[in-house]
């Protein structure tokens, strides 16, 4: 997994419910996800290519089984950010064939159900994924980002998107980028 210099300006987007959060928000390294079990070591900044894939992956536009619901509820209103990558990164590219051989992963692992893996390893309800604490269950997903955390030079990586698996996701350690790497650019709020 050899990470390369790549320019990435984007646009980028994220996705969250209107007041949530702000475009320079930091964000938290206990926060479970695709590719962070939430044991406090990393943070991550999780950025869409497309404003609609970042809806998708927020679960705005269709929900996701883990709140309770597979289509929203009831009109809400979400927030789209759009940023800049203004620097080059140190990235290691998952949707290249050849890295991903050498993870070694699949586009299934990196686009897997991660909710559902906590689920049906520890038999609790998804809602409510294990408490952060020894012999908790860890993704593939999440072993292979904390593999990509221990090599010093990664400052991030493209994956697959989990919605739109055509499309890439780009995913940055946090506090391996220098401050102004990445530009807020626009805000739009919707409602879904």
């Amino acid at each position: 997994m050899t990470p390369g210099l790549v320019d990435l300006p984007g646009p980028w987007y994220s996705a969250a419910p209107a007041g949530v959060a702000l475009p320079y928000h930091i964000p938290s390294s206990t926060s479970r996800n695709r590719f962070n079990d939430g044991n406090g070591t990393f943070a991550l900044r999780y950025l869409a290519a497309g404003s609609i894939i970042a809806l998708l992956e927020a679960a705005a536009l269709h929900g996701a089984y883990a709140s309770g619901f597979f289509a929203p509820l009831r009109p809400r209103i979400w927030t789209v950010f759009e940023y800049e990558i203004a620097a080059q990164l140190n990235i290691v590219d998952l949707g290249d064939p050849t890295a991903r051989g050498q993870a070694p992963t699949t586009v299934q692992e990196l686009t897997g159900d991660w909710l559902g893996y906590y689920h049906r390893h520890t038999h609790t309800s998804p809602v409510h994924p294990p408490s952060v604490q020894g012999g908790r269950a860890v993704a593939p997903s999440q072993e292979l980002a904390a593999r990509l955390h221990n090599a010093p030079d990664v400052q991030g990586f493209l994956t697959p998107s989990a919605k739109l698996p055509l499309t890439a996701n780009l995913v940055l350690f946090f506090h391996r980028l220098q401050p102004g790497t990445i530009l807020h650019r626009g805000t739009a709020n919707v409602v879904i």
